[in-house]
């Protein structure tokens, strides 16, 4: 079928049309939402070990997943298995094309759900991933999800009636949205939350908006920056550079906002690598109402090596003490620091 968004694959759901291979990418929210909602319609709560696999990108290997494809399911007449963020650059041509011939002929009791929320950056890992897509596409269900095709003031209103009990207006909603234009659904729904339990009434007022939504910060998109940074794309990090110090903000804010970025990778990647689950964090660090920064800081780290990471956090750290002296300009730091992240 041809590529649908949210709104077609909802509507799907509802009808009962399953198929047998998806392929989810796009607004990280959706994916995450949509491969939860497909497995429980396909197998319900009869979840165990022989009918429901959830495959993390590390974990992902050719001949163990040709197995489990081809094992039929028990407590449940179907299968399903989430394959989560596929190992492109670790495969060689030879595994990927075994990978196509497995997902191009799946049995009739298997659902496998590819869901892609990292983004590809190499010219290889791109051109394997459209291969796929072309193929969900032509056998199955290939979704791309866009933060454009929602509605964001009905997502607010819809979230806090379903989600925490209360009342939001569409005038509330958009203030919401404008102070936070920059922010995935996962970030978006993270600050409803606060919003919601910082509310002491059933209906959602703009002072409590006010009270919790940090404005200047926002107003100033100061926590757009390191998002730019991370992306790679220096153009429109340096643009917005310019303008948070046309505005006035301090250097030595903007240095913190971005190493608290490439902090929370550092401690991700550390229990990664250590086998470790990243929930952990809650309980080492204060990650309270503020857990969208592991599942950011996931996302994040999938592009980048420890080593890497070492390499921005000991450039980072250079440029704090090159800030706090007097014998630098604080804007040329800031400006040589995000210069040198780009590059890395």
């Amino acid at each position: 079928m041809p590529k649908i968004n949210h709104i077609k694959l909802k509507s799907d759901l509802t009808k009962k049309i399953f198929y047998n291979l998806y392929y989810l990418t796009g607004e990280t929210y959706f994916v995450s939402e949509f491969k939860n909602a497909i497995s429980e319609e396909i197998i319900g709560n009869s979840k165990n070990d022989f009918n429901f696999l959830n495959i993390s990108s590390e974990a992902i290997e050719i001949e163990k997943l040709e197995d489990a494809i081809n094992t039929y399911p028990i407590g449940s007449s179907k299968k399903c298995i989430i394959l989560n963020n596929i190992p492109f650059t670790s495969w060689d041509k030879s595994e990927f094309e075994k990978f196509i011939s497995i997902i191009e002929d799946l049995p009739e009791f298997v659902c496998v759900i590819i869901a892609q929320t990292e983004k590809l950056t190499d010219t290889k890992s791109s051109a394997k991933s459209k291969k796929i897509q072309k193929l969900a596409e032509k056998t199955g269900c290939l979704a791309d999800f866009s933060i454009d095709d929602v509605s964001i003031e009905d997502q607010l209103i819809e979230w806090a009636n379903n989600d925490f009990g209360k009342v939001l207006s569409n005038h509330v909603a958009l203030k919401i949205k404008k102070n936070c234009e920059l922010h995935s659904l996962f970030e978006l729904k993270n600050e409803l939350k606060k919003i919601c339990e910082f509310e002491k009434t059933d209906v959602i007022t703009e002072e409590s908006v006010d009270s919790v939504i940090c404005k200047s910060y926002e107003k100033k998109k100061v926590f757009a920056l390191p998002k730019l940074i991370l992306s790679k794309d220096a153009p429109k990090a340096a643009q917005m550079l310019e303008d948070l110090l046309a505005q006035g903000e301090e250097p030595i804010l903007l240095a913190s906002v971005i190493a608290g970025e490439y902090i929370d990778m550092f401690r991700v990647k550390a229990l990664q690598n250590q086998g470790i689950s990243t929930s952990a964090l809650l309980e080492i660090f204060d990650y309270k109402s503020k857990e969208f920064r592991i599942k950011n800081a996931e996302r994040n780290s999938k592009r980048y090596s420890m080593k890497t990471i070492k390499k921005c956090l000991k450039l980072l750290i250079e440029a704090d003490i090159k800030l706090k002296s007097t014998q630098n300009s604080p804007k040329f730091v800031i400006t040589e620091l995000i210069a040198q992240l780009l590059r890395v």
